[in-house]
């Protein structure tokens, strides 16, 4: 699956490809959680970080029909910055 582009990766995890979106995960895990680390930063437990990760990736695949081709990379980061930014809020 590693040879797909982020297009195909894209079509096939709209069609529920449980593949495609280990896809997104390998490719864009560290984007994901130096989104979050940084806005989190100092007080980032790595349990934090993690979840809210995760939080992005099943929210990216619920939504995946919502995203358009050659967006993915910015709709992940705009999820990682939402989700880390209502997280920190409801930890205060």
């Amino acid at each position: 699956m590693s040879d797909l582009t982020e297009e195909q990766a894209l079509r096939q995890i709209k069609r529920g490809s449980q593949d495609a979106l280990a896809w997104f995960i390998d490719r864009y895990t560290a984007y994901v959680s130096t989104i979050v680390s940084n806005i989190l930063r100092p007080a980032a437990a790595s349990a934090d970080l993690e979840a809210i990760a995760s939080d992005v990736f099943f929210a990216f695949w619920t939504h995946a029909k919502e995203i358009r081709p050659g967006k993915a990379k910015a709709y992940l980061g705009s999820i990682a910055v939402s989700y880390t930014h209502l997280r920190a809020h409801e930890t205060r």
